[in-house]
């Protein structure tokens, strides 16, 4: 798939999860007018995006969404339509270009409102680092930050799927403590060996602890969703040395990590791409809003319960 392709399947996917998060379900579903006005107004948002970041020269994450606002201008429409269409070797349904054509301003408005109630959320997200340098302001929104945004935060009224699978794994190793600690629950001696492995989870998180960045936190969980996958694997739960109520216990805690290591992956990324002259307090306050943070302070904790329990598993205490 070409660069160009790929950038297209980017916006598009993006635009579906942030028009999603605006109206409160996913665009591509549903019957009636309503449904397909807003499958079409995704699309436009997806082609404003990636318009902006061909003519900018840069990766549609990095597109400043109030530039994309811009271009969803009643009088600027045509434009977008008028210099050819994306790739059409991207997975998905095609996109609906004759009903965009036909109604494009009223469909822009409608996209527009998405980017300006991000733009908004952008700034609720915003986190001031008082030791920034006294940089002024909040930096510009990009498009790829709510993206990511979003999937940390959830749509409104929502549980993320992280909390969810955070908050089943906090329950069973609860239970699991209340059993140890009544002697319901004794673990063998193959189950203390695998637990064993299992009891540094913390050192994972870096060295230097919550003072280490936000970024190197993040890296920190991916290393402890790797650490679990690979103890797992050689101890399937009910086959090998884990029972299933331990077993079912980390699967849900990789589950939940999961995310945190397609998060460190992308942020990696763009980490590569910061500007020199950008202190880390600033380009964490831009690429790490606070549903971010609230996920990898969430998932830490999980870990450190993960840790501590396995700590008492395999001391036998």
């Amino acid at each position: 798939m070409s660069r160009a392709s790929e950038a297209w399947g980017y916006a598009r996917e993006t635009a579906r999860a942030l028009t999603g998060w605006h109206i409160g379900r996913d665009p591509g579903e549903g019957e009636g007018e309503s449904a397909r006005s807003w499958r079409l107004a995704t699309d436009l948002l997806a082609l404003a995006v990636w318009r902006v970041a061909g003519e900018s020269r840069l990766p549609v994450e990095d597109v400043p969404l109030a530039a994309v606002a811009g271009r969803l201008g009643d009088a600027r429409v045509e434009g977008l339509l008028s210099r050819g269409y994306p790739p059409a070797d991207v997975p998905g349904p095609p996109p609906g270009w004759r009903g965009i054509l036909r109604r494009g301003p009223a469909l822009a408005r409608g996209a527009r409102a998405v980017v300006e109630r991000h733009l908004a959320a952008a700034v609720d997200d915003d986190v001031a680092d008082e030791t920034n340098g006294g940089a002024p302001g909040m930096p510009p929104a990009l498009w790829g930050d709510r993206a990511r945004a979003v999937r940390s935060a959830g749509r409104p009224g929502t549980v993320p799927a992280w909390r969810e699978a955070a908050d089943l794994t906090l329950e069973q190793l609860a239970d699991i403590a209340s059993r140890h600690a009544a002697r319901h629950w004794a673990p063998g001696s193959a189950e203390r060996f695998a637990t064993a492995q299992l009891a540094t989870l913390v050192p994972a998180l870096g060295a230097q602890g919550a003072s280490g960045g936000w970024l190197p936190r993040l890296r920190g969980l991916a290393g402890a969703e790797a650490s679990l996958t690979a103890v797992t694997r050689q101890h399937p739960p009910g086959v090998g040395a884990f029972g299933p109520r331990l077993g079912g216990a980390l699967v849900s805690a990789r589950a939940a990590l999961h995310p945190a290591v397609t998060l460190a992956g992308e942020l990696d990324r763009v980490w590569a791409r910061r500007p020199a002259a950008q202190s880390v307090a600033r380009w964490e306050r831009q690429h790490l809003p606070r549903p971010l943070r609230t996920q990898v302070a969430g998932l830490e904790d999980m870990v450190a319960a993960v840790e501590h329990l396995m700590r008492r598993i395999a001391g036998g205490t």
